[in-house]
């Protein structure tokens, strides 16, 4: 009776470990990177045409590749802010901008104005990604064809400790407060 028993009970936990197996197999396996959140501070009085000592000032510094939830509260009706990377080693870094959105249900609109600075010059010098199309780092929350697209893919090559900012500036017409957007650089 003893051997009976454990014979249903061995086969009952070898279909559950069969079961489990064939689970593990089937199911995608993807990595998940880790995404760091980025609070923008407000651009304003600071833009691209000021002096780069009034600019560094809001801006917020990343120095790593990797991906980035950046966040922004509006300020004088817009959302706009500075960000720099500095470029950890040379190479053609991708910077992918994607998912935008704010409270609402409206459209919203912008983009990225990629800039560098010379050593002792006082201003930025604009610069432009490669991109797919004629529209610069330009995205939308919603497709709408030409520069209106979900996600843009750019490149640009940086050497080691070189200074990329980026000028984060989007309209929105909802009452949101608070927009969010995906930054990947690889």
């Amino acid at each position: 009776m003893k051997i009976r028993v454990w014979k249903i009970v061995s086969r009952i936990i070898s279909l559950a470990l069969v079961f489990a197996f064939v689970f593990i197999l089937a199911s995608p396996m993807t990595a998940f990177a880790k995404t760091k959140t980025l609070k923008l501070k407000p651009a304003y009085p600071a833009y691209p045409g000021s002096p780069v000592v009034e600019i560094n000032e809001t801006v917020v510094t990343i120095n790593k590749t990797g991906n980035y939830k950046v966040v922004q509260n509006k300020s004088n009706g817009t959302f706009e802010g500075f960000l720099v990377f500095e470029a950890p080693k040379t190479k053609t870094y991708k910077i992918t901008l994607s998912n935008l959105k704010c409270k609402g249900k409206e459209l919203v609109y912008g983009g990225v104005v990629t800039y560098f600075h010379y050593e002792g010059d006082d201003y930025l010098t604009g610069v432009s990604c490669k991109t797919k199309g004629t529209y610069g780092m330009s995205i939308s929350s919603q497709q709408r064809g030409g520069s209106m697209v979900k996600k843009r893919v750019g490149t640009i090559r940086l050497e080691k400790g070189q200074k990329l900012y980026l000028y984060y500036s989007f309209i929105v017409k909802t009452k949101g407060k608070k927009l969010t957007s995906n930054l990947t650089i690889k």
